[in-house]
């Protein structure tokens, strides 16, 4: 066997590219439910920052009207962070 040979075999061993099927889909989702799910995800992490944005603040008027403590208050606000923490984890699952 020449040196020449040799790589002809290697080659047919060698898949190509053109040899492979492309016409099973990369992704089991239509171009439309990807930008569907993308668009879910911004607008899910556009409104976490914004309804803390309106809580934060009103967290002393909450205290006054409920009869309650600021660092009981402020304990719900712990709670809220830790629950939106936890559903981030969730989505990801």
């Amino acid at each position: 066997m020449t040196s020449e040979s040799k790589v002809e075999d290697i080659e047919k061993q060698i898949p190509t590219l053109q040899n492979q099927s492309n016409t099973e889909p990369y992704s089991c989702y239509t171009v439309w439910q990807k930008r569907g799910l993308i668009f879910a995800a911004a607008l899910a992490a556009f409104f976490s920052p914004l309804s803390a944005s309106v809580y934060i603040p009103a967290l002393t008027t909450l205290a006054t009207a409920e009869n309650v403590s600021n660092t009981l208050i402020n304990l719900t606000i712990t709670s809220y962070l830790v629950c939106i923490i936890a559903s981030t984890f969730t989505e990801l699952v």
